[in-house]
């Protein structure tokens, strides 16, 4: 996983990205700007790129979600 920003923010959708036992964290980009949070990246189903977007949707300060995590089946 790659972090483009290095802030609170940033560090929050981090952990909570790791945490969550749905996620493969190695295959995806978190980039904050302001409170805008982007998902960037592949996952291996349309559950995993709700559940990554969920996961953030429920950190404090996320205004937007610019979730464009591309679905690529194994």
């Amino acid at each position: 996983m790659f972090i483009s920003s290095h802030n609170q923010l940033a560090e929050n959708v981090y952990q909570a990205v790791v945490l969550n036992p749905h996620l493969r964290q190695d295959r995806f980009e978190i980039e904050t700007v302001g409170n805008k949070v982007t998902l960037r990246g592949t996952v291996g189903t349309y559950y995993q790129k709700q559940v990554a977007q969920e996961a953030v949707r429920e950190i404090e300060g996320v205004e937007l979600i610019d979730n464009d995590l591309t679905v690529e089946w194994n």
